[in-house]
């Protein structure tokens, strides 16, 4: 084992590899937010995580580096479905009532704030 003598920080913890972490973390949380289909107004959180766990050698100890970061669930995406017993098959079924059925909820403008989650594939 090579040892260095230059002083222990989050920058040059393994060698950069903790400040790397971070900026993986940060990019998820960042596109998180940037999301239209996520809440606005939910605060996101990224930790940098260190254990520390002593070993058997005196004076020598295993640091273990990982992120954690808790983001916006996807907003809710309402749709109506109309359901009953086939009269065939005496079975329950469900059917989604697709959007040109929308009129028959004039009130209910909800459908229109969801947004695609994917672009169409051309």
């Amino acid at each position: 084992m090579q040892t260095s003598e230059q002083r222990t920080t989050l920058a040059n913890l393994a060698k950069g590899a903790a400040m790397e972490l971070f900026d993986i973390e940060l990019e998820k949380v960042l596109e998180n937010i940037a999301d239209i289909n996520r809440d606005p107004k939910k605060a996101r959180e990224l930790n940098i995580v260190l254990k520390f766990v002593p070993t058997v050698t005196p004076g020598i100890v295993l640091v273990k580096v990982g992120t954690k970061s808790k983001l916006s669930s996807f907003n809710e995406i309402k749709t109506h479905i109309s359901y009953g017993r086939n009269e065939h098959t005496d079975q329950m079924e469900a059917y989604e009532l697709v959007q040109t059925q929308r009129e028959f909820w004039q009130d209910e403008k909800e459908t229109e704030k969801v947004h695609r989650l994917r672009p169409k594939s051309e």
